[in-house]
């Protein structure tokens, strides 16, 4: 495997600074986070499988 080398994905991806340009303030980025952290949270419950068997939904 040479010439690849693994990124970080999750809390570092995206930027926070890139989040935050679409929206005004960090009170509702923490809210629109924990939605999304519900939605992901509701989808694995429903499953009743692993978490890194399956890709969560994606939003639009």
């Amino acid at each position: 495997m040479s010439g690849t080398h693994a990124t970080a994905e999750g809390i570092t991806n995206p930027p926070i600074d890139d989040l935050m340009s679409k929206t005004d303030s960090k009170y509702k980025l923490v809210l629109y986070s924990a939605k999304r952290a519900r939605q992901i949270n509701a989808y694995y419950s429903q499953l009743g499988e692993g978490l890194l068997e399956y890709v969560g939904p994606l939003l639009d």
